[in-house]
């Protein structure tokens, strides 16, 4: 896939992702598998469009938008593993008091 192409597609797999969690379509656990096979795709195209612009000759300021935008998704991903252990634990708490 062309690099054009691949920033095209990070902004539409955001968006179903962004859907997903507002509208919430079918159960959770299956609302967790295709978040989470949403969001690693995510991170396989934002480190691939790194990549790719990091050995091209594009300006600076694009190879730093990419370069913040890998970080961002690492961020992002680290921060939904995280609230998502918290999740889980609290709701374990929840169903022993019951």
């Amino acid at each position: 896939m062309k690099t054009w192409a691949m920033m095209y597609s990070i902004i539409w797999l955001v968006f179903f992702e962004i859907m997903l969690v507002m509208f919430l379509p079918v159960n959770f656990t299956i609302n967790l598998v295709i978040h989470s096979l949403l969001g690693a795709a995510t991170l396989w195209f934002s480190y691939s469009i790194f990549q790719r612009v990091k050995h091209s000759s594009c300006p600076a300021r694009i190879k730093r938008i990419t370069k913040t935008t890998w970080g961002l998704v690492i961020f992002q991903t680290a921060l939904g593993v995280i609230l998502a252990i918290g999740i889980y634990l609290s709701w374990e708490i929840f169903s022993q008091q019951s």
